[in-house]
């Protein structure tokens, strides 16, 4: 800030520049600064007083009065133009930002528009609230599920940072909001050992399912427990023959997973950490005569279940495979998650704690006791005395965290 004195010149009747006071009313201070405006640019700003001190108060409160008054037109700006729909789409472009997967993005970017935008869209981002979210979220849950209200809840947390981020909210809105969930959640039947051999025989006489190679891809379902997209992703490198001269056993490893987006396959990204599955010899065997046989490219580093044109199979066109040959084998309630289930509950049966089984099938969130998993884990006693004989054994996989020592009988 600086000062010098004016003083009013008789002739001209303007103020100009003087070196000292003259008194009588016609000398003035001025106080004068440069101002950075909200477009950025610096500009001078200036006042006068009768005296200095009084000078530099007005300039003071000049420019307190300017600056609030940007603030209020940059609030009422934002006010107009941040709604939800507009904080969401903020939020989608900063995940592309931040590298976030193109799978990520996609399942989030529909979530978006399916229930976020047209139900929310429209409100301004400074009226959410604990109530206005709960309510939608519940909505969500009733018309698609739980999973689809977890997402839905993703997308609402990540328009709220957004906000915060911006200064359009002050406080999290969110906060103590849960997801609804519902008291039983979906499940996947576990075959019978009459069952499983039957699909696979199934599997073996359909001309259609060895071309396309659903009978190793079946089997290797059924003895890794892995998920689809992760045994579409198989090498032939991951898989290991074993060796009993040197005590090898052979296994599998998990190392990738199928990426999708937008409706179609991506690529093929790695699986921190993977994971070596046990398996038989008789399903090395297979997988050894499937290779012997092959007609594509049987390198180390080829896929194990490629396309024609030997590129990674669609988990979606692969599902769709999948369902006709379950129900051509009298199966319409199994999926490949079942097979999964199957694995899991073998172990158990076979007495291997569940702990181990929650490695085995690459499930997270483990704690003292129990496994908490997000769809991969079957709700099964560890113990196979504890069903009853005549019963027929099934297990449910939950879409969301449950206690893996509950016993589900069907």
């Amino acid at each position: 800030m600086r000062t010098h004195i004016e003083t009013l010149d008789a002739a001209s009747g303007r103020w100009v520049r003087a070196a000292e006071a003259t008194g009588m009313g016609r000398s003035r201070w001025v106080a004068r600064c440069r101002y950075r405006c909200a477009d950025g640019e610096l500009r001078q700003v200036r006042a006068t007083g009768p005296t200095r001190a009084d000078a530099e108060a007005a300039l003071a409160e000049g420019i307190a009065r300017r600056a609030q008054g940007e603030a209020a037109a940059a609030a009422a700006a934002d006010d107009r133009v941040t709604t939800v729909a507009d904080a969401a789409a903020t939020w989608l472009d900063v995940l592309e930002a931040t590298g976030a997967r193109p799978g990520t993005r996609d399942l989030y970017r529909r979530s978006v528009v399916a229930h976020l935008v047209p139900r929310l869209g429209m409100l301004k981002v400074r009226h959410l609230s604990a109530p206005v979210a709960e309510r939608w979220l519940a909505e969500v849950a009733d018309r698609s599920g739980p999973a689809a209200a977890r997402t839905a809840r993703n997308c609402l947390r990540g328009v709220v940072d957004v906000a915060l981020a911006k200064g359009t909210l002050e406080a999290d809105p969110l906060a103590g909001v849960a997801v609804p969930t519902t008291a039983e959640p979906t499940a996947a039947r576990v075959l019978s050992a009459d069952e499983e051999a039957h699909l696979l025989v199934v599997a073996a006489a359909d001309a259609d399912a060895v071309r396309l190679g659903l009978v190793d891809l079946v089997a290797v379902l059924l003895g890794t427990g892995a998920r689809l997209g992760e045994a579409l992703a198989l090498r032939w490198e991951d898989v290991t023959p074993g060796d009993p001269g040197t005590g090898t056993a052979p296994s599998v490893r998990i190392a990738a997973r199928i990426d999708r987006a937008g409706g179609q396959t991506t690529g093929i990204r790695p699986v921190e950490p993977g994971r070596t599955v046990p398996v038989t010899p008789a399903l090395v065997a297979a997988l050894a005569a499937r290779r012997a046989r092959g007609t594509a490219d049987v390198g180390a580093r080829a896929l194990v279940f490629p396309t024609s044109r030997g590129t990674a199979g669609d988990p979606a066109a692969t599902t769709r495979r999948l369902r006709r040959l379950f129900d051509a084998a009298g199966l319409p309630e199994v999926t490949s998650h079942a097979l999964r289930a199957t694995r899991a509950q073998r172990l158990l049966d076979a007495g291997v704690p569940a702990a181990e089984v929650a490695e085995v099938l690459g499930t997270s969130r483990l704690r003292t006791g129990e496994v908490r998993t997000t769809g991969a884990m079957p709700v099964v006693a560890a113990t196979p005395a504890a069903t009853p004989a005549a019963a027929p054994v099934t297990a449910s996989i939950p879409r969301q965290r449950a206690d893996a020592s509950q016993l589900v009988e069907g």
